[in-house]
This record gives structure tokens, C-alpha cells and sequence, in this order.
């Protein structure tokens, strides 16, 4: 077990700086333990904290939980009269109190930083090798990347407005959808429509990259998640909505039942005309990556002047042939295209140096368009093993979990809301998830690269343990019984409810269309 002791003179401390500013730095030093998964002693010094030694992100989140003590230590120095902090990995505390206290007792300085061996080598994969003696080093994967962000790579300045202009200009015309092309690159759609939000031209984001195999994805999703018309339902009755509910908790189904289609549909065209009546404007980011049925419901509305939403459509190249029509126009925004793509791509690297900087150099070129290739896969070799955990995870997750249920599967996994933090910080970063949506991975990523990367067993552990996520998510009520959900948890004999759920939610909806052959069923079962 890895223990941190941080002492401090308590009584001089109190002449100083009085009680009150001793006991924050003390409350603030134990809310840290506690936000990143460790527990604290109840003596105020010295405090003794304990990590665990268990679940799969205990070790960053303990090199994190260091480095903020630290941080924290410095941030109060001023009004400290020294401190000491020593990590040990000790089978009790007492007896990493007292490794705490030979090294207070032997220290002359007013601040000291002490690992012992022990501790060194357990937490050898989180600091610099080089990191010897009692001068304090920040743990790896808080200065590996530097300070290369490849959010810079999503601003698209140009492409931004590009937007704002169409938008404009389109309120004036009343054109009913304007194609822009924004050429290849990465580009995230809701920080670029952002400041163009407003209750007098409300817009909703269509994104492409996020939709799942779900009838009217992505639209049902972006519906689900507009508060700001949750809760007044522009449903009349009942029946349309239901049909709407039942399709949002049908993970995986890969289709609806025609009946449900059909009430969902109508669900849809009135959310829409009331969204239009308020001047909305539906932005429709890579719609070739559109459900059918979401392509079908936005091109009946424009050929039959239904609604009085307006449409962006963004794409890397060409208009949408499905979409055509006397109501779209194309404006040749020549400089959406124009973005910098070499400068933003310095920008993003930063001061970031060596073999960091080739693979991040080689990502950084993949997800602009700039080049193309497999610069993911250098990318995962030096990521923190924790970030390519999480990594993995959203691959076996499928955008098909709220941004909740994801944080609740990996807090399942060990990881605290401060360890997600931390580790969705980094992958963004790195250009391997949206900064806007880091349940989004930007392509290209090749999950099997994932795989490699952790090792098939930790592979294995997470597919698990998201199918036994998932099949809580049935038992309340969350994910609708079908065969295809059936598919992607597999048939368990301790399920029997849930094989015989989902086989008559199959023969009892005679109006389902067969989406998914039951050609994985045991001999049994089909």
C-alpha cells in the first residue's frame, strides 16, 4: 500500500497564520486524498493518506493526488512555516508515520519531498526514471505532452465565420438549406455554432460522428439532450411520445418495430415545428453519416416546406445529393476551406519535443485531413495506460451511454470523477477524443489498436464487466429487451429472464423488422 505523510509544525503554524488558514490547507489537502480515491487520517498532522492498491486507475490517480499535494503545499508557503511530505509504500500507517517522521527529523530544510525505495519502484511507471533524491519531480503524464492541446485543431476560424455568414445571411433570405463545405479536417460543431446560439435563432447540432445504429440517429439523441424544450413537450398526446421513449432506450436494437417508427416520427415533425416557430436552425454536420430515417424525415420536410426550421448542412466535400431541391442553395465559402492547416498544427504541438512530438506530429496531421495514416498507433505506445483504459472503454460504449451512465460504468472500473477528469484531458489533448464531447472518439482510431495497446486480458476485463453494465441497464428499466441487445450482451445462463425478454419482444412485435438474424443464438434458444 502507498502511503503519503505531510507534516507540518502545527503550533508554530498557528502563531503564523492562525487557525483558520491552517485548517484549510489541511481540509484542502484531505478533499484531494478524497477526490482521487484515497483515505486521510484524522489527525491533522501528520496527515497520513492511503491509496489503494486496487482497481485500474489507482496509479495515476495516485501520481495525480501527489502532485496536487505539492502543488498545494507551494500555493500555501507563504503562510507556512515548512512542511514535509514523504511517500512510502509501508504494510500499515504507523509504520509509514514513522518513515515520515525519520525523514522530518532528518531534514534541515523548511520544505522537503521524499520517496522511499519502496515506493520509487512501485510507482516507477508514473515518474521519471531520473528522479532521485529529495527534489521533487511532477509525474509523467502531467508533463509528457507539454503543452500541445489539438483543441487548437477544432476552432477553425475561417470554417466559424463561414457559419455565422450563412446563418446571417440565410435569415434575411429565407433560403431553406444552405450547403456549406468545409474540406477535410477536424472540426467540432458545437463549440463552432456556440456563440450563435440564442432564443431568438436557436440552433441544434446534427452531428454525424455521434450517431449510433438507431432509427433517426442523430436525431433522436440531440432531441434528448435540448433542455431548454424538455419541459414543455410539443406532443399533444401521449402515443408519439411513448413511441419517442421507446426508441431512445433501445440500445443496440439496430431497428424499431414499424408502429414505433411511425409514432416517432410524428414525435419528431412536431418537436420540429415548434423548434422552427422559434427560428431555429438545425446544423447538420456530415449528414451522409445520418441514420436513413433521420436522411428521409429532414428531406420530406424541405420537399414539402413542412416546419419553419432552417438547415446547415456541413460536409467535407460536395452537397448532399439526398437533400437537393429548389428550397437549398450552395454559397461557395472559399475560405472555410482555408484554414491554416500547417500553422494550426504547430500551434497544437506546442513546445512538445522528441519522440512525443513525431507521434503527436503524426496525429495532428491524420485528423486534419493534412495526411493520411495510422498516427494513432504510435500515439497509444507513449499515452498513459490509464488514458488508453478509457480509451478502450469508449470504443466498447459506442456513444450508446448518457454522459452519467459512461461516468458511472468507469467509476465502476475505480476510476473517481477527478481521475475521469484528468484522463479525458489528456486524450483530448492528444487529439484522440472531442474536446467538446470526449465520449467521442475522433477518428481514425482502430479499436483492436486499443486492444494491442492494454493487452488482451485488460480487453477482456472491460468487455465484461460493459456487458454486465449493460444488463443492469435492462434490469432498470434503462435498455429495451431485443435481439440485437441480445447480441451484443451474449446469452448467460444465470439471464434466463433476459434471453426470454428479449426472444418474445421479437415474436410479439410481428411489425419489427428483422434488423438482426438470429443466427448467434444457441441451438437451444433459436
Amino acid at each position: 500500500m502507498i502511503y503519503c505523510c505531510i507534516a507540518i509544525d502545527y503550533l508554530s503554524q498557528l502563531e503564523r497564520s492562525g487557525v483558520r488558514e491552517a485548517g484549510m490547507f489541511v481540509d484542502e489537502l484531505r478533499a484531494i486524498a478524497s477526490s482521487l480515491g484515497a483515505s486521510v487520517s484524522t489527525r491533522k498532522t501528520p496527515l497520513v493518506v492511503e491509496f489503494p492498491a486496487t482497481g485500474s486507475f489507482h496509479g495515476i490517480q495516485t501520481a495525480e493526488a501527489l502532485r496536487r499535494f505539492v502543488s498545494t503545499i507551494a500555493t500555501y508557503a507563504p503562510r507556512l512555516r515548512g512542511a514535509s511530505m514523504a511517500v512510502h509504500e509501508a504494510g500499515s500507517a504507523e509504520e509509514a508515520s514513522s518513515f515520515g517522521d525519520s525523514i522530518r527529523r532528518h531534514d534541515d530544510g523548511l520544505y522537503s519531498f521524499a520517496f522511499s525505495r519502496e515506493a520509487r519502484e512501485s510507482l516507477a511507471g508514473y515518474f521519471a526514471p531520473d528522479a532521485e533524491g529529495d527534489a521533487w519531480s511532477d509525474p509523467l503524464h502531467w508533463t509528457f505532452l507539454a503543452d500541445a492541446d489539438a483543441g487548437k485543431l477544432f476552432r477553425r476560424p475561417r470554417l466559424a465565420g463561414a457559419l455565422a455568414q450563412a446563418i446571417a445571411r440565410d435569415a434575411h433570405r429565407r433560403t431553406r438549406l444552405i450547403h456549406l463545405e468545409a474540406g477535410p479536417g477536424a472540426r467540432s460543431m458545437e463549440s463552432l455554432v456556440a456563440g450563435l446560439d440564442s432564443p431568438a435563432s436557436p440552433v441544434l447540432v446534427l452531428a454525424g460522428a455521434k450517431s449510433r445504429p438507431l432509427p433517426f440517429s442523430p436525431l433522436v439523441e440531440a432531441i434528448a439532450a435540448a433542455a431548454r424544450y424538455q419541459a414543455d413537450s410539443p406532443v399533444q398526446g401521449k402515443t408519439d411520445e411513448s413511441a419517442y421513449r421507446y426508441l431512445v432506450s433501445s440500445a443496440f436494437s439496430c431497428g424499431a418495430p414499424e408502429s414505433v417508427a411511425k409514432g416517432c416520427t410524428h414525435f419528431i415533425d412536431r418537436w420540429l415545428d415548434r423548434f422552427g416557430s422559434d427560428g431555429g436552425v438545425v446544423v447538420c454536420d456530415s449528414p451522409d453519416r445520418f441514420s436513413p430515417e433521420a436522411v428521409e424525415l429532414i428531406g420530406r420536410r424541405l420537399a414539402e416546406s413542412a416546419g419553419g426550421e432552417r438547415y446547415l448542412s456541413i460536409s467535407d466535400g460536395s452537397r448532399f445529393d439526398q437533400w437537393n431541391g429548389p428550397w437549398a442553395a450552395r454559397i461557395p465559402f472559399d475560405q472555410a476551406r482555408a484554414d491554416d492547416k500547417a500553422v494550426a498544427i504547430a500551434e497544437a504541438l506546442g513546445t512538445a519535443a522528441g519522440s512525443v512530438r513525431e507521434v503527436l506530429s503524426s496525429r495532428f496531421a491524420d485528423i486534419t485531413g493534412s495526411e493520411k495514416g495510422a498516427g494513432y498507433r504510435g500515439l497509444l505506445a507513449v499515452m498513459p495506460r490509464e488514458a488508453n483504459l478509457y480509451l478502450y472503454a469508449l470504443a466498447v460504449a459506442e456513444n450508446e451511454l448518457s454522459a452519467p451512465e459512461f461516468s458511472e460504468f468507469a467509476a465502476g472500473l475505480g476510476l473517481k470523477p477527478e481521475g475521469e477528469l484528468l484522463v479525458r484531458k489528456l486524450l483530448s489533448r492528444a487529439g484522440l477524443v472531442d474536446p467538446t464531447d470526449t465520449r467521442t472518439i475522433v477518428e481514425p482510431v482502430d479499436k483492436a489498436a486499443i486492444a494491442e495497446a492494454i493487452g488482451p486480458d485488460a480487453a477482456a476485463m472491460i468487455d465484461r464487466l460493459f456487458a454486465a453494465f449493460l444488463i443492469g441497464l435492462y434490469r432498470s428499466g434503462r435498455i429495451r429487451p431485443s435481439l440485437g441487445f441480445l447480441r451484443r450482451v451474449g446469452e448467460r445462463a444465470e439471464e434466463e429472464r433476459l434471453l426470454y425478454d428479449c426472444l418474445f419482444e421479437e415474436v410479439l412485435r410481428p411489425d419489427r423488422p428483422g434488423h438482426v438474424e438470429p443466427g448467434f443464438l444457441s441451438p437451444s434458444s433459436a
